[in-house]
């Protein structure tokens, strides 16, 4: 789990500073970001999308969009995931998509504290997995 800020740690440097990994990198300002890249969880397989600890600097507004394809979602199931900050559920956002086979996003922003540790946790209902994408960005509350 990676401490993101204070002292140039997590600081990258490149193309494509927010990168793909279950963590978030500077991209400038007091802004991070992150990719998580597909993840399947499964029914009682959740899949962590991200782990890392919040800078020091400030209180953050974390903005989390994730997107999903829906193709092998049956009748009444659900998707999505659960936002924990030091251990401690904060967030829950899980949706039945309209219809299946339909790709789907969401939009959630929440305030996180400083040096806390955050961990975004992707489920389903689905047995046979449902492929999403999770993108996260952080920014410093002025």
């Amino acid at each position: 789990m990676p401490l993101v800020g204070g002292g140039g740690a997590g600081y990258t440097a490149g193309s494509n500073p927010a990168g793909t990994s279950g963590s978030i990198n500077y991209v400038g300002g007091n802004t991070y970001a992150g990719w998580s890249g597909q993840v399947t969880p499964t029914n009682g397989s959740p899949i962590t999308a991200f782990d890392f600890i919040t800078p020091s600097d400030s209180a953050w507004k974390m903005n989390t969009s994730f997107g999903i394809d829906s193709s092998t979602l049956a009748s009444g199931e659900l998707v999505g995931y659960e936002l924990k900050q030091d251990g401690q559920i904060i967030f829950e956002r899980f949706n039945h998509p309209s219809g299946q086979g339909s790709v789907y996003f969401d939009d959630t922003i929440c305030i996180v504290a400083a040096q806390a540790h955050i961990e975004l946790i992707c489920q389903t209902t689905d047995g046979d997995g449902i492929p999403m994408t999770v993108c996260l960005v952080l920014e410093a509350v002025e």
